[in-house]
């Protein structure tokens, strides 16, 4: 599933990418998907490769960006077209990769629910 974009009330409502958390009949939550990409080890008390994924997923959309820039130099100028598309969607897997995790996590035991909540990482969304 995609990520979602909603205010977050820890960040006066400033807009982040969330992953939402809805169980049948209870309330939806928001898990903030965006400071869980900028901070992966926050991730390491629920996965221990995960926070390595993320950071591996971000260095090879930086290697994209850069292959990018010189093949549109040394190949052509119609490199930079697939470089970027790739390098935006490893960006967006690691987001993706960042709030699933949490996601799990929180679906797996009411702690770590009650953890990344009280990291202000976890909100309730409005119904």
């Amino acid at each position: 599933m995609l990520l979602a974009i909603a205010p977050n009330p820890h960040k006066g409502g400033a807009p982040t990418r969330i992953a939402r958390l809805a169980q049948r009949g209870g309330p939806i939550w928001a898990i903030d998907a965006e400071s869980l990409h900028r901070n992966p080890d926050l991730l390491l008390p629920f996965s221990r490769t995960s926070p390595a994924l993320i950071r591996l997923a971000d260095a090879l959309s930086v290697v994209f960006v850069m292959m990018a820039v010189m093949g549109s130099f040394f190949i052509g100028w119609w490199v930079f077209i697939p470089a970027m598309a790739l390098s935006l969607i490893l960006g967006g897997l690691a987001r993706w990769l960042a709030g699933s995790v949490a996601k799990r996590a929180a679906r797996r035991s009411h702690e770590a629910l009650v953890r990344l909540h009280s990291m202000e990482l976890m909100w309730l969304l409005p119904a």
